[in-house]
């Protein structure tokens, strides 16, 4: 497991954005909730992460390259060719912990889902091109319909993330009782 003190931090900012997201009577576009939850379940992926990961391996750079330093930490780890034995053995751990979390394919879906740049793409943070109309929609323009298709039903979302913030914290407690 990873240093307590940065495991710690990941999960309270895991948990601040999920809580920052369900809070709709705050006037926040619905943009801004949906990449809160995003950046909930990207962190609290990579808090998975942290408690599974074995240290002492000599992959630690590989592991911040290809999983702790990415938004989309899953599916990086499933497009690197060339990733160590310890990132698949990694991958395959955290594979398996979200299976047991209810709505699992939620957290997936939202896990493949990252910033994009390319006017093509749809980002929850950029304009892009709508590929059915081609007008240029900025994230604000979706409606709740789009948001559901592109990251999944919203309170979905919410409740498998806290979930899995829910299972890390528990990972952890029962780690300190070790």
């Amino acid at each position: 497991m990873a240093d307590a003190a940065q495991l710690l931090a990941w999960v309270r900012q895991a948990r601040a954005d999920l809580d920052a997201s369900i809070s709709r009577g705050s006037g926040v576009a619905e943009c801004r909730r949906r990449y809160l939850l995003q950046q909930a379940c990207e962190k609290g992926m990579k808090a998975l992460g942290l408690v599974l990961w074995d240290e002492r391996t000599a992959d630690v750079a590989s592991f911040g390259r290809f999983f702790l330093h990415r938004h989309d930490p899953l599916s990086r780890l499933r497009t690197q060719p060339d990733l160590p034995r310890s990132l698949w053995a990694l991958l395959r751990q955290v594979d398996a912990e979200l299976e047991s979390i209810d709505n699992a394919a939620l957290l997936r879906k939202v896990d493949s889902t990252c910033p994009s740049t390319d006017p093509s793409d749809v980002s929850y943070r950029y304009p892009f091109v709508d590929a059915r109309s081609g007008a240029i929609v900025a994230p604000v323009d979706l409606s709740t319909d789009d948001w559901d298709a592109y990251q999944g039903n919203e309170m979905g979302v919410a409740r498998a993330v806290a979930r899995l913030i829910d299972r890390v914290e528990s990972r952890i407690r029962k780690s300190r009782a070790l």
